[in-house]
């Protein structure tokens, strides 16, 4: 082996070395310039009233019946704003969730209970469109660590859940049928 070959070697034995450590690194130092709140949002319009949609997003008995993700819902004494539920979801994880605020029919806000490392809320906006409303759902989780802070950031985060709410509002307020009766018109 020559002296080229072997300093070949020796560099690619120093990039697999030092590599991971230093993109680590430079992980950590990007998650600092990254604000601590990731956000995802999803708007849809429903052709229904804000009064109807605040129904289906406050009845805590009915929630087993519209969510897929959902298999059980049990009642918690109320909270400080409202309504406390433990929620059992299809995998089986259980989780606590209470309403924070509560300003009917326009805005609800969720938090999950009793996980200190897991700071998520989800906030529901309500506003009146022409012909139905424009409902938003915004997910906010506090991400401490810097460097799961940068992969959310290049990555994206989880976005199954708050997909799966509003495509199962949308089922449960009949979204399909009522566009295509609009398209009919």
């Amino acid at each position: 082996m020559n002296r080229r070959q072997r300093r070949r070697r020796a560099q690619i034995r120093n990039l697999f070395l030092i590599g991971p450590p230093a993109l680590l690194v430079v992980l950590w130092l990007a998650g600092f310039a990254l604000p601590d709140v990731h956000r995802e949002e999803v708007r849809l319009f429903l052709p229904s009233t804000a009064e109807t949609v605040w129904a289906v997003l406050t009845d805590l008995d009915g929630m087993p019946d519209w969510r897929r993700d959902l298999v059980e819902l049990e009642r918690l004494p109320d909270g400080d704003a409202g309504g406390r539920w433990r929620e059992v979801e299809t995998q089986g994880q259980a989780s606590a969730f209470e309403w924070v605020e509560s300003v009917a029919p326009s805005r609800l806000v969720v938090r999950q209970v009793g996980s200190p490392t897991n700071e998520r809320r989800w906030i529901y906006r309500i506003v009146r469109a022409e012909r139905g409303v424009e409902v938003a759902l915004v997910e906010e989780h506090r991400i401490s660590n810097p460097v799961r802070r940068s992969l959310a950031g290049l990555l994206g985060s989880n976005r199954d859940r708050i997909d799966g709410l509003a495509r199962d509002l949308g089922h449960r307020l009949n979204i399909r049928r009522q566009l295509a009766a609009d398209l009919k018109r």
